[in-house]
Protein backbone atom coordinates (compact mmCIF):
# COMPACT_ATOMS: atom_id res chain seq x y z
CA UNK A 1 0.00 0.00 0.00
CA UNK A 2 2.88 2.53 1.11
CA UNK A 3 4.57 1.60 -2.64
CA UNK A 4 1.15 2.46 -4.69
CA UNK A 5 0.88 5.68 -2.76
CA UNK A 6 4.19 6.78 -3.15
CA UNK A 7 3.97 5.84 -6.98
CA UNK A 8 0.65 7.80 -6.74
CA UNK A 9 2.30 10.81 -5.27
CA UNK A 10 5.65 10.72 -7.83
CA UNK A 11 3.19 10.76 -10.83
CA UNK A 12 0.88 13.57 -9.37
CA UNK A 13 4.07 15.76 -8.11
CA UNK A 14 5.67 14.90 -12.12
CA UNK A 15 2.70 15.66 -13.56
CA UNK A 16 1.74 19.20 -11.96
CA UNK A 17 5.77 20.12 -12.44
CA UNK A 18 5.55 19.47 -15.79
CA UNK A 19 1.96 21.51 -16.59
CA UNK A 20 3.14 24.13 -14.74
CA UNK A 21 6.91 24.30 -16.87
CA UNK A 22 5.30 24.15 -19.84
CA UNK A 23 2.42 26.92 -19.17
CA UNK A 24 4.78 28.89 -17.62
CA UNK A 25 5.18 32.32 -19.54
CA UNK A 26 8.43 34.04 -19.76
CA UNK A 27 7.93 37.55 -19.20
CA UNK A 28 9.92 39.89 -21.50
CA UNK A 29 12.85 41.39 -18.95
CA UNK A 30 14.02 43.63 -21.12
CA UNK A 31 13.65 47.44 -20.32
CA UNK A 32 14.70 48.75 -24.21
CA UNK A 33 12.93 46.26 -25.96
CA UNK A 34 14.89 46.14 -29.22
CA UNK A 35 17.58 48.27 -27.91
CA UNK A 36 19.39 46.11 -25.95
CA UNK A 37 20.15 44.08 -29.05
CA UNK A 38 24.12 43.17 -29.73
CA UNK A 39 25.23 45.96 -32.26
CA UNK A 40 26.58 44.23 -35.51
CA UNK A 41 30.47 44.20 -36.28
CA UNK A 42 30.70 47.07 -38.85
CA UNK A 43 31.05 46.66 -42.52
CA UNK A 44 34.28 46.59 -44.19
CA UNK A 45 36.01 49.28 -45.72
CA UNK A 46 35.09 48.64 -49.27
CA UNK A 47 37.29 50.51 -51.88
CA UNK A 48 36.18 52.41 -54.99
CA UNK A 49 33.89 50.21 -57.79
CA UNK A 50 36.15 49.52 -61.09
CA UNK A 51 39.23 50.46 -58.83
CA UNK A 52 42.23 48.28 -59.16
CA UNK A 53 41.91 47.64 -55.13
CA UNK A 54 40.69 44.43 -53.70
CA UNK A 55 39.58 43.86 -50.09
CA UNK A 56 41.47 40.54 -48.86
CA UNK A 57 40.87 40.00 -45.18
CA UNK A 58 39.55 41.58 -42.36
CA UNK A 59 39.23 40.27 -38.37
CA UNK A 60 36.12 38.61 -38.85
CA UNK A 61 36.38 37.70 -42.43
CA UNK A 62 36.63 33.90 -43.30
CA UNK A 63 39.82 34.33 -45.42
CA UNK A 64 42.93 32.94 -43.53
CA UNK A 65 46.07 34.98 -44.09
CA UNK A 66 48.38 31.94 -43.83
CA UNK A 67 46.51 30.90 -47.17
CA UNK A 68 46.73 33.88 -49.12
CA UNK A 69 50.58 34.56 -48.48
CA UNK A 70 51.93 31.14 -48.83
CA UNK A 71 53.24 31.41 -52.43
CA UNK A 72 54.56 34.62 -53.69
CA UNK A 73 52.01 36.26 -55.88
CA UNK A 74 54.45 39.83 -56.96
CA UNK A 75 51.41 41.68 -56.23
CA UNK A 76 51.38 44.92 -54.19
CA UNK A 77 49.36 44.79 -50.51
CA UNK A 78 48.48 47.90 -48.56
CA UNK A 79 47.88 46.34 -44.57
CA UNK A 80 45.73 49.01 -42.63
CA UNK A 81 46.60 48.78 -39.01
CA UNK A 82 47.00 49.79 -35.49
CA UNK A 83 49.85 50.31 -33.80
CA UNK A 84 49.89 51.39 -30.11
CA UNK A 85 53.12 54.07 -30.89
CA UNK A 86 51.58 55.30 -33.74
CA UNK A 87 47.93 54.76 -34.10
CA UNK A 88 46.67 54.03 -37.41
CA UNK A 89 48.85 53.42 -40.15
CA UNK A 90 49.36 52.03 -43.33
CA UNK A 91 52.02 49.44 -44.68
CA UNK A 92 52.36 48.96 -48.57
CA UNK A 93 54.33 45.92 -49.42
CA UNK A 94 55.02 43.69 -52.67
CA UNK A 95 54.69 40.08 -51.46
CA UNK A 96 57.63 38.12 -53.42
CA UNK A 97 60.14 35.89 -52.78
CA UNK A 98 62.29 38.58 -51.50
CA UNK A 99 59.86 40.09 -49.01
CA UNK A 100 60.61 39.09 -45.23
CA UNK A 101 58.73 36.68 -43.60
CA UNK A 102 58.29 36.38 -39.83
CA UNK A 103 60.73 33.39 -38.25
CA UNK A 104 60.95 31.98 -35.22
CA UNK A 105 64.35 33.93 -34.45
CA UNK A 106 62.08 37.02 -34.50
CA UNK A 107 60.14 36.00 -32.03
CA UNK A 108 62.58 34.01 -29.62
CA UNK A 109 64.64 37.29 -28.76
CA UNK A 110 61.82 39.75 -27.87
CA UNK A 111 59.21 40.17 -25.25
CA UNK A 112 56.43 39.41 -27.92
CA UNK A 113 57.01 36.12 -28.18
CA UNK A 114 53.70 35.84 -28.23
CA UNK A 115 52.78 38.29 -30.55
CA UNK A 116 55.16 37.00 -33.25
CA UNK A 117 54.70 33.30 -32.67
CA UNK A 118 51.21 33.87 -34.58
CA UNK A 119 52.95 35.49 -37.35
CA UNK A 120 55.56 33.21 -38.05
CA UNK A 121 55.94 32.29 -41.96
CA UNK A 122 53.82 35.56 -42.65
CA UNK A 123 55.00 38.98 -44.02
CA UNK A 124 56.74 41.32 -41.54
CA UNK A 125 54.78 44.12 -42.23
CA UNK A 126 51.29 42.17 -40.93
CA UNK A 127 52.65 42.34 -37.34
CA UNK A 128 50.11 44.54 -35.67
CA UNK A 129 46.33 44.37 -34.88
CA UNK A 130 45.56 44.83 -38.70
CA UNK A 131 41.96 46.33 -39.84
CA UNK A 132 42.07 45.31 -43.63
CA UNK A 133 44.10 44.01 -46.27
CA UNK A 134 43.64 45.39 -49.54
CA UNK A 135 45.93 43.40 -52.49
CA UNK A 136 46.45 46.18 -55.63
CA UNK A 137 45.19 44.23 -58.52
CA UNK A 138 47.17 46.44 -61.30
CA UNK A 139 50.15 46.28 -63.31
CA UNK A 140 52.86 49.07 -61.51
CA UNK A 141 53.39 49.87 -58.25
CA UNK A 142 50.63 51.96 -56.59
CA UNK A 143 50.31 55.18 -54.69
CA UNK A 144 49.61 54.12 -51.16
CA UNK A 145 46.64 55.36 -50.00
CA UNK A 146 45.70 58.15 -47.07
CA UNK A 147 43.78 57.28 -43.70
CA UNK A 148 42.73 59.74 -40.90
CA UNK A 149 42.98 59.54 -37.58
CA UNK A 150 40.11 57.00 -37.02
CA UNK A 151 41.71 54.57 -39.55
CA UNK A 152 39.53 55.08 -42.49
CA UNK A 153 40.76 55.60 -46.26
CA UNK A 154 40.04 58.92 -47.22
CA UNK A 155 42.06 59.11 -50.59
CA UNK A 156 42.73 55.70 -52.73
CA UNK A 157 44.94 57.07 -54.77
CA UNK A 158 43.86 55.44 -57.88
Amino acid sequence: MKKLLSILGIIGLTTTSTTSLISCEKPNNNENEENNKPKPAPEPQQPPKNSNWELIDYPTSTIKLRDLFKNPDNKWYVINLFTTQEGYIIRKFKFTNKTKLVKKSDYDETAWKYKFKDYEGLPTELVGYYRYVYRWNGVNEPQTPEINNGGEITDWKK
